[in-house]
């Protein structure tokens, strides 16, 4: 529809995104100029009285709250208990990262360290030095209940993290399967996964890609049977992940509480620095630096 060239009011609008520091590329100014007409000396910016006509411009600065303040240093946490961990493989390979493939915060049960099931940086022996528990840091004196863990991970509350503009919540109670989450997360990139049940990532390609990767939030059971990019949390009281399938979780995997593999779990979780960044950096919502709203 072509614009009206008349003189009457037609009301208009223009917004730009301006990097606003160069030090900080998190932090966007936010502009707009308003018009009572269509005119664009009115609009541009900077505007541009014109005679007759109305004008307004508004600026704000929006900060990126990132959905991974921090990035794990293992790759596996766990805030309890590990239960029959014998089958899965978990590997931090990450230069200059802890080196700690496993911490927990309770007891790591049914884990041989004998058997090629476990990995740190090139060089470190494959011994208990590359499994943390129990992590003072995670005990029940520090940590004392899953929200708190939550809490300290993400820079917010469950519900105010489930409830901020970014997170999508989806209903698993019947189940999600994988071709239900890859196709949640292909049509809302940099959004956050809560789902609400079961999850069976069954079969088919890969969940996330190296540069487009997911935060995904598991209050039910897991199966990962597919290659995931990016960060799985998980929230049951006594996590249960399943399935006998050999799927890869490259970035981290933290459980809020104890998690129980004796279901057949046999995927590994190789920690990816680089995958985890991007989730730092691309996923979370904008929210309003305090003091900068300007109108004019």
């Amino acid at each position: 529809m072509a614009p009206d060239a008349s003189t009457g009011v037609f009301p208009a609008f223009r917004v730009r995104f301006v990097r606003a520091s160069t030090t900080r590329p998190e932090v966007v100014r936010l502009e707009v100029n308003g018009c009572t007409r269509l005119e664009n000396d009115c609009l541009s910016f900077p505007a541009t009285a014109v005679a007759g006509e109305g004008r307004a411009s508004v600026r704000v600065l929006v900060a990126l709250q990132s959905a991974l303040p921090s990035i794990p240093t293992a790759a596996l946490t766990v805030r309890g208990d590990l239960d029959d961990a014998d089958d899965i493989r978990v590997f931090n390979a990450t230069p200059g990262s802890s080196g700690i493939a496993v911490t927990a915060g309770g007891a790591i049960n049914g884990f041989d360290v004998d058997d090629v099931h476990l990995g740190g940086a090139p060089g470190t022996p494959v011994d208990a030095a590359l499994l943390l528990a129990p992590d003072p840091a995670l005990g029940v004196g520090a940590v004392p209940d899953g929200p708190r863990l939550f809490a300290a991970i993400f820079g917010a509350s469950d519900v105010t993290y489930r409830d901020q503009a970014a997170t999508l919540v989806l209903d698993c109670n019947a189940g999600c399967d994988a071709d239900f989450v890859r196709g949640v997360a292909a049509r809302n990139p940099g959004r956050i996964l809560w789902a609400q049940g079961d999850v069976d990532l069954d079969a088919g390609g890969p969940l996330g890609a190296p540069n487009d990767p997911v935060l995904l939030v598991v209050e039910g059971g897991l199966n990962v049977a597919i290659p995931v990019y990016g960060l799985i949390h998980g929230r049951d009281a006594n996590w249960l992940a399943t399935g006998a399938a050999t799927g890869v979780i490259r970035g981290a995997m933290i459980a809020e509480n104890d998690l129980d593999l004796s279901g057949g779990a046999s995927f590994s979780v190789v920690h990816d620095a680089q995958v985890l960044s991007r989730l730092r950096w691309r996923h979370g919502s904008f929210v309003r630096v305090p003091g900068s709203w300007r109108d004019f």
